[in-house]
This record gives structure tokens, sequence and C-alpha cells, in this order.
């Protein structure tokens, strides 16, 4: 299993997730208050309460978001066992992300198949600055 490394303290990461599709199609919501469409929660590493789904410090939406606190050994991770997502029908990723009081987190995104990683990115590059702003 790769590991995403981040060292700083990450709040509310990821308040709302979607993969979009072509235009002609619908969104596939990974989160949305709760897990969607057969999502689970398959975080690792970090401390007890590092990684909560049902925080309601921050929500883009809704009432709820995912707060996450980052280290070095720890992610926030999503899978849909038996029921994979083609990048094909859905090419996009959307999510908004808060960077909590301090800001400066630096980001990476994995996509994996059985346990392989398929592609990656550091999101710096998306994220106006280069890294999350402090809110």
């Amino acid at each position: 299993m790769t590991r995403l490394p981040l060292s700083r303290l990450l709040s509310a990461i990821c308040l709302f997730v979607a993969v979009a599709g072509r235009a002609e199609a619908q969104d596939l919501v990974v989160y949305d208050d709760a897990l969607q469409n057969g999502f689970f929660d398959y975080s690792y590493g970090g401390v007890a309460g590092d990684t909560n789904f049902a925080s309601t410090a921050q929500a883009h939406g809704g009432t709820m978001s995912i707060a996450f606190i980052g280290d070095t050994f720890n992610a926030v991770s999503f899978a849909r066992p038996g029921n994979g997502v083609s990048t094909a029908q859905y090419p996009t990723l959307h999510f908004w992300l808060h960077g909590g009081a301090a800001g400066g987190q630096h980001l990476r995104l994995y996509l994996q198949n059985n346990g392989a990683v398929v592609a990656q990115a550091v999101l710096d590059s998306y994220i106006a600055g280069g890294a999350l702003a402090a809110l």
C-alpha cells in the first residue's frame, strides 16, 4: 500500500468529493455529508481521532465534512470494493479543501487499482498560491 506523506495539520480535507463525468454523464458522489455510492473509508495511519468523517467544524454545502490531521504516515483514503470507477467514464475529480488557521499544506493524490498505484499527482500546481490558504 502506498503511503501519502503529509507533514502538517490538514483541517477538514475534502468537504465534498465528487468524481465528475462527461457533460452527458452524472456525477459520482464519493462524500456529501457521508460516504455515498458504495464508497468506504479506507483511511490509515495517525492516531485515533486524526480522521473524522462526521466533522461539523467546516462544511462546504451540507452540515458534515471530513476533518483530517496529517502527519508523515497517514492518509484519507476511499475505496469502492468490487465496483471500480473508470477514469474514462469519470475523468474529472472535484473536491473542496479548507486549510485551517495555519494553511500551507501540500497535497498529493494517488489512484490505485487492486493495491497498485496507477496514477499520482502533486496537487500544489492546481491550488492557487501552490498550497492551501489559511482561512
